[in-house]
């Protein structure tokens, strides 16, 4: 955003040439609906996590709630469905735009990983890829059973929640696990070795 604020930068993208038209439709969606509140704009997006849903239920939410990464981000998870991802677009954006400052005080008191994301911060060096993984880990060991575990097997297997949660003992073959067309979210059977 090179300092510009949210509303401005999305007017200059929705305008760019330089934008896909696919792009250019998420733009022009969310634009179009920007008089609604998040919760009924999302509903007529979709819930989903593709990106011709949330994509335009992400910019809605950061046009509406420009000036509040605190309002912006709990109205995108009240909106429901899979959340996660547009959270995630939303907080990127308006998180370049506020700086940690813009993030409420009780939220960040509660990462887990909090002394070492300011450290980071501090020495002016990213949160490494490789970093953020090995504190995955040491975190799943520490949550315990149902949870510790399930966040391991998906981040070792790359699979969905849902697909983890339903794993059952008939779907594993050896070393490898089948996943029938019925238990994934693309309808394409496959095996995760």
């Amino acid at each position: 955003l090179s300092g510009t604020p949210f509303r401005e930068a999305f007017e200059q993208t929705r305008k760019a040439r330089e934008v896909s038209c696919d792009g250019s439709d998420y733009f022009e969606f969310a634009h179009m609906l920007r008089g609604l509140d998040v919760i009924t704009a999302t509903g007529r997006f979709g819930q989903s996590c593709p990106l011709p849903q949330s994509f335009p239920s992400a910019l809605h939410a950061a046009w509406v709630h420009h000036d509040s990464f605190e309002n912006a981000i709990l109205n995108t998870v009240r909106a429901g469905g899979d959340s996660a991802g547009r959270a995630s677009m939303v907080g990127a954006w308006l998180g370049a735009v506020h700086g940690l400052e813009g993030i409420p005080q009780a939220w960040l008191e509660k990462l887990s990983a909090r002394s070492r994301i300011q450290q980071a911060i501090d020495r002016g060096h990213p949160v490494s890829p490789d970093d953020e993984l090995r504190w995955l880990w040491k975190a799943t060991e520490a949550e315990g059973q149902p949870f510790g575990p399930l966040a391991r097997l998906l981040l070792l297997t790359g699979q969905r929640l849902g697909e983890g949660v339903g794993l059952t003992n008939r779907e594993i073959s050896g070393d490898v696990w089948h996943l029938s067309a019925a238990r994934t979210k693309n309808g394409r059977a496959h095996d995760v070795p």
